[in-house]
């Protein structure tokens, strides 16, 4: 009986002999560099806009913002008596440090959150809750100051040249994957860049509290207190859009030393 060798099977073009997990590095890494190269392209453009035209960036932001925090509640009122005295003590901070030319509104908002923050356009928002707790007028001061700090610096301007383009990304894909993966690229982005910008607001902040009271006590307070109530976790959050309050105390003390700042009695919150 004469042996006959089998043939080889011909070639399967249907079946690939490529490695399934290089080929989705090849993709992801492809995405990547994509999307960086569109997002820094994007960053450019919108920086340069924003730099040409500041006085109109600043309107349009303004008009942006005060819609969003009204979709969520934030009702922007003016004829309380409490906040004609805000007013006057943002003023008198201003005066102190020669900043007449910020034109500065502040806003008391009835909600119970203890905090504060800035929107283009030269508004302040205080928040019931925080105005409850503060222990004297040194401390709002320092808030306060703080926001002024904002405004001069004009933050929003800078965060928006980046936060935008990563916005506009997302706005023009409806594919939840894509926006589930740019969400930490929007996180991580803005909110690296805010921690820098809160630090520089807390040196000018002390700078102007020195300037109006003469001393720094009150400063670290506001940042003490909400210590307390902070979870561990939130420590090592790198997407925090401000730092943590015990980098801030002591980055603050840091400051105190360096500058040879006061520290003296506080003046009782008369609102």
């Amino acid at each position: 009986m004469q042996y006959v060798p089998k043939k080889k099977p011909e070639k399967n073009f249907n079946i690939t002999r490529s490695n399934y997990l290089k080929e989705f590095f090849e993709l992801l890494f492809g995405f990547f560099f994509i999307f960086v190269g569109v997002y820094l392209a994007l960053v450019i453009v919108f920086e340069i806009g924003i730099r040409a035209n500041e006085k109109k960036a600043t309107s349009y932001l303004s008009k942006i913002s005060k819609l969003v925090i009204r979709s969520q509640g934030v009702k922007l009122e003016e004829n309380k008596e409490e906040t004609k005295k805000l007013q006057k003590i943002l003023n008198q901070l201003l005066d102190s440090s020669d900043l007449n030319d910020l034109a500065l509104k502040v806003h008391l908002v009835e909600k119970e959150t203890e905090n504060a923050f800035a929107l283009a356009g030269g508004d302040i928002i205080v928040f019931r809750g925080l105005l409850n707790n503060c222990e004297s007028e040194n401390e709002l001061s320092m808030i306060l100051s703080h926001e002024i700090a904002h405004h001069e610096f004009k933050h929003y301007l800078r965060v928006a040249s980046r936060a935008l383009p990563l916005a506009l990304m997302s706005m023009l894909s409806s594919s939840d994957t894509y926006q589930s993966l740019i969400r930490p690229f929007i996180s991580i982005t803005t909110g690296s860049f805010s921690r820098k910008q809160e630090f520089d607001s807390d040196k000018r902040a002390l700078e102007i509290l020195k300037n109006y009271y003469g001393h720094v006590g009150g400063s670290m307070d506001f940042f003490k207190r909400i210590k307390e109530n902070e979870y561990s976790l939130e420590k090592f959050s790198l997407s925090r859009t401000h730092p943590v309050s015990q980098s801030r105390i002591d980055r603050i003390k840091e400051l105190i030393k360096e500058n040879k700042y006061r520290i003296k009695s506080l003046k009782p919150l008369a609102l």
